[in-house]
């Protein structure tokens, strides 16, 4: 109150004191008031009490402000706190006043911009601030400085929400900013060197990018799904393989919906689901996360090799391969491997029953002979000669025979075609089979009628096939009739070669079997057809050939007057 009276002005002062027992904060302010000297003299003694004598007295207020106190303490203790805590983050900070001068920053700050920390703590503001950056070309490179200067600094006033920014700066760094409003004035901003970040990032995604157009150029299907089941990857070749739709893919859809689309893919049911139930237990938690790989057959003869592969994030890897074409190869292979198996056993079956041909003949000749030294008759000499000269061209047309059907290609495809006499070839053939009918006890009925001339097609394969069809008939029969006839279908184009016989059940057959084999193949490489059907007169093989574009001929050497019967 004295010094108030004494300066002529308000004066205010907080002051400690105790009321009720409790020690508080009052806050007095008192003002001067001047009195006159005969407002004074009728106050009395009680004057002096608010004057110094002067005339001036005071009038005063006290305010309670304990509350006051101790809010601006917590908020000291805080903003220490604070302080304390910003100042051992790694990221940077600076808080600038409604004034734009700085008035705090943290030691990764003063590191990230390499300012002077004795400068920084002189408060320069912020425009002071962007000038010394901009001299050591730590800000980013602008057309037009003073408007990217005047941008900075008109967020003091304008700013209400956070934003953030990233700061590309001329030695090639990238910080990632962010400026808040401070609830007590002015901007926070925080700085993050992200370059590290940003090129690691860069580097992810050009792997991706690498990886995923690798995937989408392979040959084989690949897909990847999530744990979760969707689809995350799904390269062209899964969609062609799979007859999916690249668009309806990339909608993520799940591994059920996937793999049933697959069912119009496949002719056998089970098969289906046993490669759905595969594939759905790859993503199932409870099983045991391998690689498993198989093969499945799909509609069509298509063969797929496929693997799946568990993924380190919880998904799963398909990968498809159609071999379809490998393993046809690999069949054809396996068929020229049989066929030559085949055809090694044939042969040396065909020469036993050359020798047991042979032997009949030379039997023949010496038991005419033995007739000629017994005999004294001219006559009987005459007709015993004449017996083994028949007897000696017989032998050396199964010779013949037998040297041109051992001399055929089992492997050669394309065939040497020739004009072939349908009589004649199939006489020639039957020749070899006589004897062993004959120790089979097999009647051979040949019915070969008029009209059937010429066929184009190899001389040697056509006989050879005939050959076949008559050894696998004999070696399966029950020593019955084996009949053979040929029909020329001249409307169809095909000569129609029947051979029927009464299948011996008991009989090893296994010789059968592989003529039958071995002369179906010899008809498929010709373009005809060989197959064995049952009627009510027994087992029939019925050859069907391609006539080609030979005519039909005339007999003149009359060859079927000499067929057996």
């Amino acid at each position: 109150a004295a010094a108030a009276r004494a300066a002529g002005e308000v004066r205010r002062a907080g002051f400690h004191m105790v009321l009720d027992g409790t020690r508080r904060m009052v806050e007095v302010t008192e003002a001067p008031v001047t009195v006159g000297t005969d407002q004074a003299e009728t106050a009395g003694k009680e004057a002096s009490l608010f004057s110094d004598g002067s005339g001036r007295m005071t009038a005063g207020i006290a305010y309670d402000v304990t509350r006051q106190e101790e809010l601006e303490t917590r908020l000291k203790r805080a903003q220490a706190a604070q302080s304390d805590v910003l100042e051992r983050l790694g990221t940077s900070i600076a808080i600038f006043g409604p004034d734009t001068r700085l008035i705090f920053h943290n030691a990764a700050f003063t590191r990230l911009w390499k300012l002077d920390a004795a400068w920084l703590s002189e408060t320069p503001n912020y425009a002071a601030l962007l000038d010394s950056l901009r001299g050591q070309r730590r800000l980013p490179e602008v057309a037009d400085f003073p408007a990217f200067k005047e941008k900075e600094l008109s967020r003091f006033n304008s700013l209400i929400d956070p934003i953030e920014d990233v700061l590309h700066l001329p030695d090639g760094g990238s910080l990632r900013r962010v400026v808040a409003p401070h609830p007590l004035g002015g901007l926070l901003f925080t700085y993050e060197d992200v370059t590290d970040k940003l090129a690691l990032e860069r580097s992810y995604n050009t792997l991706i990018a690498v990886q995923r157009e690798t995937i989408d150029n392979l040959q084989e299907a690949v897909a990847v799904f999530g744990a979760d089941g969707s689809l995350r990857i799904a390269n062209p070749a899964f969609a062609d393989l799979w007859g999916l739709s690249l668009d309806a893919l990339t909608e993520n859809p799940n591994l059920a919906d996937v793999v049933d689309a697959f069912q119009d893919m496949f002719d056998e049911p089970a098969i289906f689901t046993r490669h759905r139930n595969l594939l759905l237990a790859a993503l199932d938690p409870d099983t045991q996360r391998i690689t498993q790989q198989g093969r499945l057959v799909r509609s069509a003869g298509s063969v797929l090799e496929f693997i799946t592969v568990p993924l380190p994030d919880g998904g799963i890897l398909f990968c498809y391969n159609d071999v379809s074409a490998p393993e046809r190869a690999a069949q054809t292979l396996r068929g020229r491997a049989e066929i030559l198996t085949a055809g090694e056993r044939l042969k040396s079956d065909l020469a036993a029953r050359l020798s047991a041909e042979c032997a009949q003949a030379i039997d023949g000749i010496v038991s005419l002979c033995s007739v000629i030294a017994d005999s004294g008759a001219n006559s009987n000499v005459t007709g015993a000669a004449e017996d083994i000269v028949r007897l000696a061209q017989d032998v050396a047309g199964v010779l013949a025979e037998a040297r041109d059907l051992a001399k055929v290609d089992l492997l050669q495809q394309a065939p040497r075609l020739d004009s072939v006499d349908i009589a004649d070839a199939i006489s020639r053939a039957l020749t070899l089979t006589k004897a062993t009918a004959a120790k089979r006890k097999n009647e051979l009925q040949v019915d070969l009628p008029d009209g059937l001339g010429w066929v184009v097609a190899d001389p040697k394969r056509f006989k050879l096939v005939v050959f076949l069809m008559m050894s696998a008939a004999i070696d399966a029969s029950d020593r019955g009739t084996i009949r053979v006839d040929a029909v020329r279908r001249t409307n169809e184009g095909v000569l129609d070669l029947r051979v029927r016989y009464a299948r011996d059940h008991d009989a090893e057959q296994q010789g059968g079997r592989l003529a039958y084999e071995l002369a179906r193949r010899l008809a498929a490489l010709d373009g005809g057809t060989l197959a064995e059907t049952v009627d009510g007169g027994g087992n029939v093989l019925a050859w069907r050939h391609p006539l080609g574009t030979a005519g039909v001929r005339t007999d003149p050497m009359g060859v079927r007057a000499g067929l057996a019967t």
